[in-house]
């Protein structure tokens, strides 16, 4: 195996190999002084392979995915394709009201709310500011506010009415599709996710933890559906855009991070 540097970013750091794929010798480009190893590349095809596979290529793949499944499912809503199904998971939801479960449906709504999302980015940026991670910070502002503006452009193309299956536990006047508590809770709890785990990813507890947060934020879609104020198909959408958004934000925080490092290393003054 290589050698493997390390790339210090804003409050973090990155540090992987490149391996040499199975089936593809290196190539050697110079004669190597006495007592070195020799210097090995890569050759186009190899370096092609390799950012395929490279954290680059891995979220361009999710975020198409995410986007393209959001089309999918957009183009289906607005036929009322899945209008059946979601009549009847709702109707199936409100059978196991009950008076416990409401009020536990209202405090993840709660959370999911604007103020419950600003409050949850408040700590989380008191945290990221005392640990001097001003990138994430910004990062993070990104995401939310990003989130934020995706919800009010959508809700308003689309304008898609809200479920009429039965009363409503709470009241809610705008449009319908895709669903803002998923989307901006699934934007927060993932970004939080992916930061926790990033600064370890050996320590079995960060996965742990992040598992949690997402389910936090599954929690909050499904309120919304208790409450009746939602469709299903709203709640996935907003998971969809959320998981499309935080990909791309953190795909472009990584470039960043990479472009910096490599003007450092340069020596180049920023």
């Amino acid at each position: 195996m290589g050698s493997e540097p390390e790339i210090v970013g804003a409050g973090c750091s990155f540090a992987w190999e490149l391996p040499i794929l199975p089936g593809m010798d290196p190539i050697i480009d110079n004669e190597p002084l006495p007592g070195e190893p020799p210097a090995v590349t890569l050759s186009r095809r190899q370096r092609l392979l390799q950012r395929i596979g490279s954290f680059y290529g891995i979220s361009f793949g999710i975020a198409m995915l995410m986007l393209s499944l959001f089309s999918w499912l957009a183009q289906e809503v607005l036929e009322q394709e899945f209008a059946e199904v979601n009549r009847a998971i709702l109707l199936w939801i409100h059978s196991f009201t009950s008076p416990t479960l409401t009020t536990l449906a209202f405090a993840f709504t709660g959370l999911g709310s604007v103020i419950g999302v600003v409050v949850l980015a408040l700590c989380f940026g008191m945290l990221l500011l005392r640990m001097r991670h001003y990138w994430d910070m910004v990062v993070l502002a990104v995401v939310l506010i990003g989130g934020a503006l995706l919800v009010f452009v959508l809700k308003n193309v689309f304008q898609q009415i809200r479920p009429d299956v039965f009363t409503p536990l709470a009241v809610e006047l705008n449009f319908s599709f895709p669903s803002g508590h998923s989307l901006i809770s699934f934007c927060f709890w993932g970004f939080f996710s992916a930061w926790l785990i990033r600064q370890n990813p050996r320590e079995l507890w960060r996965w742990i933890a992040g598992m949690l947060g997402l389910a936090m934020a599954a929690l909050v879609a499904l309120s919304r559906l208790y409450l009746g104020v939602h469709w299903p198909t709203d709640v996935l959408a907003g998971m969809l855009v959320a998981t499309f958004w935080v990909t791309a934000c953190l795909s472009g925080h990584r470039w960043l991070t990479d472009r910096r490092a490599r003007r450092i290393s340069a020596g180049a003054v920023i």
